[in-house]
């Protein structure tokens, strides 16, 4: 497809993206009842736990997620619209304890704010949806072992200012219509990352450093990507049909190596990341800093 067209298609699925989050936002939606906000706190201790996993979602408001402290296991504080929505927080303690936190439906009201506070003290398996709003997901002195991200419309920040200690196997990404900015992946160091993109904006920032290899796999559907590697980061670079017009890399950083880019220092590196990308109709641009 030529550039125009790549230009025409990235057009309509602005409008498709902008008439989804009037709808999912219920702005002017008269099946709505007034809304009644509620809040919700809980926590629990340590207890022995050595292990949390934790699903959370959150449709529509304010989510954030970030370092707690030691002496809890963790602490929730969420607000909800009672008319129009529903509210779910189970924990299933013990040695691998288990927290569902979910939020569900529209509504009207558009200040509604969830925190979770998890402990450094476990390794983490951590799953989180989020919808229409501004998610903030601060990693920094937490223990992740896997995380997925599946987000919606809104806007989705990862941070990660620190090196992680811990082992992260794997880290999974979709991103909808909506934009998300994934920072610190190299501090993270997950062994396999995935992105899947679809109509939206990502910005995936392998900043930072760690002793641990990395592969990851990006694939982009109609929206657009952009990849910023570190400066010291040994990347090889292989791409599902070639270098095409929706791939951007930066002049003169990488060499030609069989079916592979790679850059000058990929063998003596101390991080290196083995990147695959498959482009469709969206763009990806790499550059580095």
């Amino acid at each position: 497809m030529t550039n125009s067209g790549i230009h025409r298609a990235w057009i309509a699925a602005a409008l498709f993206a902008g008439i989804l989050l009037l709808s999912l936002t219920a702005c002017g939606d008269l099946t709505l009842n007034a809304p009644q906000i509620r809040k919700f706190h809980r926590h629990e201790a340590l207890d022995g736990t050595r292990q949390l996993m934790v699903d959370a979602g959150v449709a529509v408001g304010t989510f954030r997620v970030e370092h707690g402290g030691t002496s809890q296991l963790f602490s929730l504080d969420l607000e909800w619209d009672a008319a129009n929505q529903e509210q779910e927080v189970l924990f299933e303690p013990g040695q691998y304890g288990r927290l569902r936190m979910d939020i569900s439906g529209r509504t009207s009201a558009d200040d509604l704010h969830t925190n979770l506070l998890l402990t450094d003290q476990v390794p983490l398996e951590l799953q989180m949806t989020s919808g229409v709003g501004e998610t903030t997901l601060d990693l920094t002195h937490l223990q992740v072992e896997s995380i997925r991200l599946k987000h919606g419309v809104g806007r989705l920040i990862l941070l990660v200012d620190e090196q992680q200690s811990t082992i992260c196997d794997r880290f999974e990404a979709s991103c909808g219509v909506g934009e998300m900015i994934l920072n610190g992946l190299a501090n993270l160091a997950p062994y396999q990352f995935e992105f899947s993109g679809g109509v939206g904006r990502a910005r995936l920032v392998f900043s930072g450093e760690n002793q641990r290899d990395m592969k990851a796999g990006i694939e982009v559907g109609i929206g657009e990507v952009a990849i910023v590697l570190n400066e010291d980061l040994g990347v090889r670079l292989r791409t599902s049909g070639g270098l095409t017009s929706s791939l951007s890399l930066p002049s003169g950083r990488f060499e030609k190596n069989g079916q592979y880019f790679t850059t000058g220092n990929y063998e003596r590196a101390k991080q290196r990341l083995d990147l695959a990308i498959k482009t469709g109709l969206g763009a990806v641009e790499i550059t580095f800093q």
